[in-house]
């Protein structure tokens, strides 16, 4: 009597799980979006908008802007550029550069076969200007000594 009672209750079980998925699984067949609910967000999204702007803040957003292009450019120009330079004239521009002084770089480098690592064991700074050192997935490119 209870094996029966229990491989009913288990059936029973199974047949619930079956009509959950068929259920989840249905077809949304209404040609409907809510284009209404889509409207009025919108709409509450521009009234907060213009709600929020100033005549100053109208400016300031323009200018920002426009710093975003200027940036952009920048980059896109950068990346047109040639490959660049090895590790070992990366080097020799650090070694040039007296102590307590800023190193501008003005092109990418790129790790080569037979490069050694950079040592910096002197206080410099060195200004990338968005300028990308590859190190071709070495585990250590600087060796950064001294203060």
């Amino acid at each position: 009597m209870i094996n029966d009672l229990n491989k009913i209750v288990i059936v029973f079980l199974f047949l619930i799980f079956l009509s959950i998925s068929a259920v989840s699984a249905q077809e949304n067949t209404s040609p409907e979006i809510g284009l209404n609910e889509n409207m009025e967000t919108i709409d509450a999204e521009t009234v907060e908008d213009t709600v929020n702007l100033g005549t100053g803040d109208d400016s300031a957003v323009a200018s920002e802007s426009g710093k975003e292009d200027e940036v952009n450019n920048v980059m896109n120009e950068d990346n047109l550029k040639g490959t660049g330079s090895s590790f070992t004239d990366l080097q020799t521009l650090i070694d040039n550069t007296p102590a307590n002084n800023i190193l501008t770089l003005d092109k990418d480098y790129t790790y080569s076969a037979g490069d050694s690592q950079i040592l910096i064991n002197k206080p410099i700074t060195i200004d990338g200007k968005n300028h990308v050192l590859d190190g071709k997935l070495s585990t250590r490119i600087l060796n950064i000594t001294g203060n």
